[in-house]
């Protein structure tokens, strides 16, 4: 009887070991990047979403600093749902950098579904600072 009560507890603990184990294999959210401004605004206009466009950089230290702590906060991702969130890399898209006149990073720019430029932003954003910086475009796009 007791080796049945062990036999019984070690099955139910290697079952509860499984399924920690499964979520902790399970990806934290994100931000769903686009990496194609192109298709993103088709997107946007066709799901009546705002544009999230940041411009970064690898050797951009607070570029990194935003998508390790900015970027991964649960607030901001939850509300990078309401956008079309596009991470474009200045070095590998010049073109499109010098076309939206880039000129420090990282650069945040913001655009109405219909393609209007909302808010531009130069610096580093917190998750707090991002949040009202995002909570404000949806205010100006009437989308919330």
């Amino acid at each position: 009887m007791l080796s049945r009560k062990i036999g019984v507890g070690g099955g139910v603990l290697i079952c509860c070991l499984g399924a920690a184990l499964q979520v902790a294999g399970t990806p934290p959210p994100s931000i769903s990047w686009s990496h194609d401004l192109e298709t993103a605004q088709k997107r946007a206009a066709k799901e009546r979403k705002p544009i999230l466009l940041d411009f970064s950089a690898e050797w951009c230290t607070p570029c990194k600093k935003m998508l390790q702590t900015t970027y991964k906060n649960k607030s901001v991702i939850e509300k990078s749902r309401k956008f079309v969130s596009v991470l474009l890399d200045y070095d590998k898209q010049k073109a499109v950098a010098k076309k939206y006149a880039v000129d420090s990073l990282p650069t945040l720019i913001f655009f109405s579904p219909d393609g209007k430029e909302v808010l531009r932003l130069h610096e580093f954003q917190d998750a707090k600072a991002l949040l009202k910086q995002m909570n404000t475009v949806l205010k100006k796009t009437a989308i919330k």
